[in-house]
């Protein structure tokens, strides 16, 4: 039988209160944890627009993807994981100009010769103004740089500048040509589809949803 002494057993009640003490710590202790993590807005849709060139000046078209769909992490703190999680895709054929006509000849005599419907994007990487996107379109992919800013409101506006061409798209930029050549014809005289297009993102984002 243990033998338990009178001094140990008066220190009993001590030894409990202490050993309950150093398990349950003062709730001012114990270390915050973040409540919230980065979201888009649901007051407004992301945007994918785009910008093409016309005449030897360079003049500007500009259009957008009605058809977007966005993913990215939902338990993000930080900007840079949000970011960094961020993939599109967007339907060729949701293609819009606010004309119709345009609208449609773009439909035939462009995006119809892609060899998928769909254009994709995923973020790689991510800098302090700055981040990299691995854009596939054609059955093409490659990395487009993207320079971004984020306002007082919450709007991030992105916009990089990419070729055609390196996308395998020379068939459907000679087709596009073809069917506007003479609505591309400058005051020079020169018929003039610029390779070139501008990509533009543009979306609200919050600091303060409820992770999921």
């Amino acid at each position: 039988m243990a033998i338990v002494s009178r001094s140990l057993l008066s220190r009993v009640p001590f030894l409990l209160l202490l050993t309950a003490t150093a398990v349950a710590a003062p709730e001012s202790e114990k270390p915050a944890l973040s409540e919230h993590c980065i979201c888009l807005s649901e007051g407004g849709a992301p945007e994918l627009g785009w910008v093409a060139f016309k005449f030897t000046e360079k003049a500007a078209v500009g259009g957008a993807f009605s058809d977007i769909r966005v993913h990215y992490r939902h338990d993000a703190h930080t900007l840079e994981d949000f970011l960094a999680s961020g993939e599109f895709a967007a339907s060729v054929n949701s293609v819009a100009t606010g004309n119709p006509v345009r609208d449609e000849t773009l439909r035939k005599s462009f995006f119809s010769l892609f060899t998928t419907d769909k254009l994709r994007g995923n973020v790689v990487k991510v800098e302090e103004d700055t981040f990299v996107v691995n854009i596939e379109m054609n059955g093409q992919k490659k990395p487009v740089s993207f320079k971004y800013r984020i306002s007082d409101e919450g709007v991030l506006s992105a916009s990089s500048m990419l070729d055609m061409l390196d996308f395998g798209l020379k068939e459907a930029h000679e087709s596009i040509h073809k069917a506007c050549e003479k609505l591309h014809t400058g005051t020079d005289g020169v018929s003039k589809t610029w390779t070139e297009v501008a990509l533009n993102i543009k979306a609200t984002i919050r600091k303060d949803c409820a992770c999921s």
